[in-house]
């Protein structure tokens, strides 16, 4: 049910989706819907919530798996590139859950959402500044804010239907130029 109210919020927007549309896609009958959730709203935000949850659970594991933070972080930027190509809804409800900024409760889990997120990305470039990875001198909380602005840029180019001219390797040398300006000086 999560899934299609997720697809159906993205598509048409919290004002434009109604439960009806949502039950009827999911194949339960709209009170299924009420017996999960108290509200269109509750619904909405437990569509939000795991969206952002199973991103950020994915790059956790990502890290999880990775040899190094540095490799973490890479990994994590060709995954989320993937990601935006095939669940474009995700993006999408992520997008307009921004932009609900009339709605306090929402608009705080969306700045909860985005700043445990950066917190995380600031973690793994702190580990690999710890590791000599990347110069003692990088700052892990600018970097971690580069990390997410390209990733907006990633975003506003996937809603703008340029994904296609982010290939991986324009991504990887994106990621090269991150890299090169913060790497520990050669021996």
């Amino acid at each position: 049910m999560l899934d299609v109210a997720i697809r159906v919020f993205a598509e048409r927007g919290y004002a434009g989706a109604s439960t009806l549309q949502i039950a009827a896609e999911a194949g339960v009958g709209e009170p299924t819907i009420y017996r999960h959730f108290p509200s269109k709203r509750a619904l909405f935000l437990a569509a939000f919530d795991r969206s952002s949850t199973e991103l950020l659970e994915r790059w956790r594991a990502l890290a999880a798996e990775s040899p190094s933070p540095l490799e973490a972080i890479q990994r994590i930027g060709v995954w989320y590139t993937e990601q935006l190509r095939a669940r474009p809804h995700d993006l999408l409800l992520r997008y307009r859950s921004s932009s609900h900024t009339d709605d306090a409760e929402l608009s705080e889990r969306v700045r909860s959402n985005y700043r445990e997120t950066l917190a995380f990305v600031q973690g793994l470039y702190a580990h690999a500044r710890e590791r000599g990875q990347i110069s003692a001198s990088a700052d892990p909380r600018a970097l971690a804010w580069l990390f997410m602005a390209v990733g907006a840029a990633l975003d506003q180019a996937q809603l703008l239907g340029l994904g296609d001219e982010l290939s991986a390797d324009v991504v990887a040398r994106i990621a090269q130029l991150i890299q090169g300006g913060v790497e520990p000086p050669s021996s």
